[in-house]
């Protein structure tokens, strides 16, 4: 179409997205306020308590995509160190990201201005700051 007297192709000649996502960017997602999931090749989200990262090697800097799938619910990611076991674990005293709360639905990309995923213990603990019943832990996993 043609708005203001400019075709469409004229009108977006020099537009740069705002933001470009990795495409190997983490991935982890929300559809209910109970547990994180991570969608399968068949688009199920399955539920995880156990997130295993495999950091994109073209970024530095700790960073991931959150997708919460659950319309006009808010939730974010918060990773912090683990308190007590990776069987038993808690909220740990030192924070490694805090990502916004957004509502759903929407896809989120966090990335730390200081921290890398190598930054962080082998294992560590993640939750919903608003829903802390949807929780577990993480670790890296190279090149999967």
């Amino acid at each position: 179409g043609v708005i203001g007297g400019i075709d469409d192709a004229d009108r977006m000649v020099n537009v740069e997205p705002l933001l470009t996502i990795p495409e190997a960017a983490p991935v982890i997602s929300a559809i209910n306020s109970q547990d994180f999931c991570q969608y399968d090749e068949t688009g199920e989200c399955q539920t995880i308590d156990r997130w295993e990262v495999v950091p994109d090697p073209e970024t530095d800097p700790l960073s991931f995509v959150f997708q919460n799938d659950e319309a006009g619910v808010p939730h974010n990611v918060v990773i912090t160190s683990i308190e007590g076991e990776v069987d038993d674990p808690g909220i740990g005293d030192e924070e490694f990201a805090n990502s916004d709360v957004v509502t759903g639905v929407v896809v989120d990309y966090y990335v730390a201005e200081e921290v890398t995923w190598e930054d962080l213990p082998d294992d560590w603990y993640f939750y919903c700051a608003v829903h802390p019943n949807m929780n577990g832990t993480g670790t890296l996993v190279e090149g999967a």
